[in-house]
């Protein structure tokens, strides 16, 4: 008779390790460019609200409303219709420059591989800066 051990052989182990290092290197990568691309989303999506907010204090006031950043208060930020969108969960700062007759947002990556990159959205409703849309940085 003959004695059977059960378990792994160090090269049925060292196969596993290898394979799940090849995942987590593939992994990892995509993880965060899908992180990048939302926050890159929802930046572009406050930028949006922060145009139409402008437009509307325009059509009333006949005047853009500005500026606005992360220390303006809440009162100052409702009237473009929008709570204080810096005071949010998202690593993103938002600052609005203005004149009477035009406009820049601005959507700052705090931290992260994308920190400083830049969204912008301005009067004529372009869309612009630093930050790719893929997540890429």
């Amino acid at each position: 008779m003959t004695d059977q051990q059960a378990g792994f052989t160090l090269t049925e182990a060292m196969v596993v390790v290898i394979i799940l290092g090849v995942l987590v290197a593939v992994g990892i990568p995509s993880y965060t460019r899908t992180v990048e691309r939302n926050y890159r989303q929802q930046a572009e999506d406050v930028l949006r609200s922060i145009y139409a907010g402008e437009r509307s204090y325009f059509f009333i006031q006949n005047a853009y409303d500005g500026p606005l950043d992360a220390s303006s208060t809440m009162a100052a930020w409702r009237t473009i219709q929008m709570d204080n969108p810096n005071l949010g969960a998202v690593p993103v700062t938002f600052a609005v420059s203005a004149t009477a007759s035009t406009f820049t947002a601005t959507a700052t990556r705090a931290r992260g591989s994308c920190s400083g990159r830049t969204l912008t959205i301005d009067q004529p409703r372009t869309l612009g800066g630093t930050w790719p849309a893929d997540g890429a940085c």
